[in-house]
């Protein structure tokens, strides 16, 4: 069985503990800026984005941006707290991980988020014939050949409806 002293006691002393406090909040600080950084390429790749894909995209982003100085503070006196690194390379390499963690965890939210919005998109829909993606070259054919018709002879109008007369009969 293992004996621990009164000495060996695994209690945090004050100094580990101002170390821990001075990591978090230099982490936090460091990972804040981030914020600054992220902005313009978050709205850069929201622009870009296919349609109905803008508002997963800026969600997904804004809370991983949202979570970085949290989660870079509690890295960086984590570090500090487990293999006493000192605080000012525990908040460097904690906002590295913050930002690492951060866009692991954008990914999966920014897939569901574009899943829940393109179901909802599908629910206001009607569909006659399965989810088939409309492309820009099939709708121009359809407006095409609807201007042809308008454009055909009268008695070449009656003379279609009128077959479709005699085959519903």
């Amino acid at each position: 069985m293992l004996e621990i002293s009164p000495r060996e006691s695994p209690v945090i002393e004050a100094s580990m503990f101002r170390d821990m406090k001075g990591a978090f909040w230099s982490g936090h600080k460091m990972t804040k800026d981030n914020i600054l950084w992220g902005i313009p390429a978050l709205a850069l790749e929201a622009g870009t984005a296919q349609p109905g894909e803008a508002v997963p995209i800026m969600t997904g982003r804004l809370a991983g941006l949202a979570v970085q100085p949290a989660l870079g503070g509690a890295v960086s006196a984590a570090l500090v707290a487990t293999i006493g690194c000192p605080p000012a390379a525990a908040a460097i390499a904690g906002g590295l991980l913050a930002a690492y963690l951060s866009t692991k965890m954008e990914d999966p939210l920014i897939k569901g988020l574009s899943w829940v919005s393109k179901r909802g998109q599908e629910g206001r829909h009607v569909t006659f014939g399965g989810s088939v993606d409309d492309t820009a070259t099939a709708q121009k054919r359809r407006q095409r050949a609807m201007r042809e018709m308008s454009g055909a002879l009268t008695p070449a109008r009656q003379w279609l409806g009128q077959e479709a007369l005699t085959l519903h009969r």
